[in-house]
């Protein structure tokens, strides 16, 4: 592997920098529980296998959390499952499970989009308990889903306590819910650090430093039931702090030199940047100790630099200096954060990441020229043809990638009009040098019409029209139709990659029993797209790929009287 740089790009100095390549942009934001930084952290959703009561285990290994709701639901129906096919708008951690708990009505359907739960219902659920004993910082998200927006009435409310039974001489509340709300999934987050009594002077109490805590949430209904639907509740996440230290590694991505922009395609010596980001974790520390953070490319370190004096609840962002690779081949950068172990963290599973990218060979469009009609061609500016006009062409292309389409148009602007029977995405040969047949029997006497190319490669596209004009003078003097091509062909598919249909043409000049057959690169037949007795003609058969075939090179062959022909396409998924 060969760089043309690898100096990195200093934004920010810090002091004791061992060997110094990277000294980048430096950005804080707030933690979020719904992450590797803290390490405890139990996430509860509501699976397909939960259809008993009570529920003793919640998904997760851990055996001693316990969900309890009340009213006892093999009394009174207060709380069910619900297959959960709002999903799609709630994709956080839970996006494999399929259900959603619900307070819900009965006992008619014990649906909650058509039952309205009980009048004056007060019912709730607890989840634990939860350890906080150690714990310097606690927090839970979780997400409800309502229906109907929310009657002015009805409360929900959520928080902590010290016993699952919900004694509510003593909860610890963290928000009350009675406004109208907007239909659909919203996000919650409480602080289990700072709450307040069920009293009028909210006098702060903290569940911190407490060994059994149960969160909960409490649903109060009043009497008009044709608001009354109750909520979806899932995708929950308790998480604390027990003040450790915990570095995590974020993302790494390859960008253009703007630091902004991600490459379609990298070339060999084009210039890119390297962005890559980590975490310091919140807890009981004021400072971390001194640390390494390491960037590699395939191995090879190009950013090794020493932190020192970073804050917690801090994420950094750094980018390197633009940089090229002089070989193309497949890359890996790694990011390895406290990549020689100076800080003893609570969790050493999350100090890693990486991105994977290719560097290809620089693409290098190919060149076209026009043989005929041009000037070339006899007659002055105009090629005059009775019923046949040949048309050639130079197609060259260093990488052997080029194909080429053929039409006519009635002036020289826009790049529209038909395509010319035959024509349509005809590889480059080995000569560069190639012609086709054009039966003008299909235009009327007088006619005056321009031929133009789309020609280019997978990256490139280009739109060339004839010199001079091809123009129908009858010396037969007959103007009759002869939908017959002049030779027996069969044109590369367009588009080509494909996915997931694709058109292929054929053409032959004597009638009889013909097939068009695509084959997979092993030659076992995948579709048979014509079998059957066909007059001459031009005919055109679309192939689609569906969902079962995997990526990669098939072929097609049309089999006639005339003989075979056979021509490679390329599926990309």
């Amino acid at each position: 592997m060969k760089l043309f740089s690898t100096t990195l790009r200093p934004l920010l100095l810090f002091a004791g920098a061992a060997l110094l390549l990277s000294l980048p942009f430096l950005a804080t934001s707030p933690r979020s529980v719904a992450n590797a930084c803290w390490n405890n952290v139990l996430i509860e959703c509501f699976d397909n296998d939960r259809t008993t009561w009570p529920w003793v285990k919640p998904t997760g290994a851990n055996p001693v959390r316990r969900w309890r709701v009340t009213p006892n639901p093999q009394t009174q129906l207060a709380w069910g499952m619900q297959d959960r096919f709002y999903s799609v708008a709630l994709e956080t951690f839970c996006q494999d499970d399929e259900q959603a708990c619900w307070c819900i009505g009965g006992p008619a359907t014990e649906d909650p989009e058509v039952d309205h739960y009980p009048a004056n219902l007060t019912t709730y659920m607890t989840y634990g308990p939860v350890n906080l004993a150690t714990a310097t910082e606690a927090r839970v998200e979780f997400a409800l889903y309502f229906l109907n927006n929310m009657d002015l009435s009805d409360t929900i409310t959520w928080g902590a306590d010290s016993v699952f039974t919900l004694a509510t001489t003593h909860i610890w509340i963290d928000s009350t819910l009675y406004n109208q709300t907007e239909n659909g999934w919203q996000h919650f987050s409480m602080d289990l650090k700072t709450l307040y009594r069920n009293i009028p002077t909210r006098d702060s109490v903290s569940a911190l430093g407490r060994t059994d805590v149960y969160i909960f949430w409490w649903f109060k209904s009043n009497n008009n039931q044709l608001w009354d639907k109750g909520a979806f509740v899932d995708d929950i996440i308790v998480a604390w702090d027990d003040g450790t230290y915990d570095l995590l590694a974020g993302g790494v991505d390859v960008l253009e030199p703007d630091s902004v922009t991600v490459p379609t395609r990298i070339e060999t010596n084009d210039q890119i940047v390297l962005k890559y980001t980590w975490s310091t974790c919140n807890g009981g520390v004021s400072t971390y100790p001194p640390y390494h953070v390491a960037l590699t490319l395939n191995g090879e370190p190009i950013v090794d630099s020493l932190l020192t004096d970073s804050p917690p609840d801090t994420t950094y962002t750094w980018y390197t200096e633009p940089f090229g690779i002089s070989e193309a081949g497949e890359y890996t950068v790694e990011l390895i954060v406290d990549s020689q172990n100076d800080v003893p963290e609570s969790n050493e599973t999350n100090n890693t990441n990486l991105d994977e990218f290719i560097v290809w060979v620089p693409n290098s469009p190919p060149t076209f020229e026009w043989l005929s009609p041009g000037p070339q061609s006899p007659g002055g500016d105009t090629l005059f043809v009775d019923s046949l006009a040949v048309l050639r062409w130079s197609l060259t292309d260093p990488d052997d990638e080029a194909w080429i389409s053929l039409y006519f148009d009635q002036d020289t602007s826009g790049c529209l009009g038909p395509v010319i029977p035959g024509g349509l995405n005809l590889p480059e040969t080995p000569s560069g040098i190639d012609s086709m047949h054009w039966n003008t029997r299909t235009l009327i006497n007088g006619t005056v019409r321009w031929p133009f190319v789309q020609y280019g490669d997978f990256l490139f596209s280009e739109c060339v029209y004839a010199p001079w004009p091809v123009k129908v003078e009858r010396t037969s003097g007959s103007d009759e139709v002869i939908l017959r091509p002049v030779t027996f062909h069969l044109a590369q598919n367009y588009p080509n990659p494909f996915n997931p249909t694709t058109e292929i043409e054929f053409g032959i000049v004597r009638g009889g029993h013909t097939t068009l057959t695509v084959y997979d690169i092993t030659g076992r037949e995948v579709q048979k797209l014509i079998d059957n007795d066909l007059a001459p003609g031009i005919y055109t058969a679309s192939f689609g790929a569906g969902i079962d075939l995997p990526s990669g090179v098939y072929l097609y062959r049309v089999e006639s009287p005339e003989g075979i022909l056979t021509r490679k396409m390329i599926l990309m998924k």
